[in-house]
């Protein structure tokens, strides 16, 4: 039976949760993979190190293969399955005092 159901050129993300991160990290992957969804990007808001992390993951069968990663003050590049560059500090916007 065939499950991939995704159009090339499609991007799934997903943010992860602190109360599911068992299945950020390990479900969701292989379910986007399985199901044809060719790039995955992960969100980490909350985690060790400089927050957030911007991880970009290409389906290959039925796994994910990670492909780029970036932290706050870095610069996330790709250029499939579209063009984009940003630094992931722009997903929380300015820190608050």
């Amino acid at each position: 039976m065939n499950t991939r159901c995704a159009p090339s050129g499609w991007c799934a993300s997903s943010i992860v949760s602190p109360g599911n991160r068992k299945r950020d990290y390990l479900v969701k992957p292989a379910s986007y993979a399985a199901a044809g969804v060719p790039v995955f990007m992960r969100v980490e808001l909350h985690g060790e190190g400089v927050m957030p992390l911007v991880e970009v993951f290409a389906g290959e069968e039925d796994r994910s293969v990670r492909v780029a990663a970036a932290r706050a003050g870095e610069l996330l590049s790709l250029r499939e399955p579209y063009e984009i560059v940003f630094d992931p500090a722009v997903l929380t916007g300015p820190r608050r005092r």
